[in-house]
């Protein structure tokens, strides 16, 4: 869609494991995957105005949050 449509070119990853520091536990495989979902979701959503996101987990829930408030943090 991004490179017929929009003309832009476009790579997919898939994540496979996150680097949090400690132990892994039984979410490390589940959550890229659903952070991969919203991502998918806020590009499909998405308009030439629409402004750039990171995609986060905050308090148990995946999140995206406008990322030039990310930056001014």
């Amino acid at each position: 869609i991004l490179t017929k449509c929009l003309g832009l070119d476009s790579q997919l990853t898939t994540l496979r494991h996150i680097q949090h520091g400690g132990w892994s536990c039984a979410l490390d495989p589940i959550l890229p995957t659903l952070q991969d979902m919203e991502a998918v979701k806020v590009v499909l959503e998405a308009t030439p105005d629409t402004l750039s996101y990171m995609i986060n987990v905050r308090e148990d829930k995946i999140t995206h949050v406008p990322l030039m408030e990310v930056v001014e943090l």
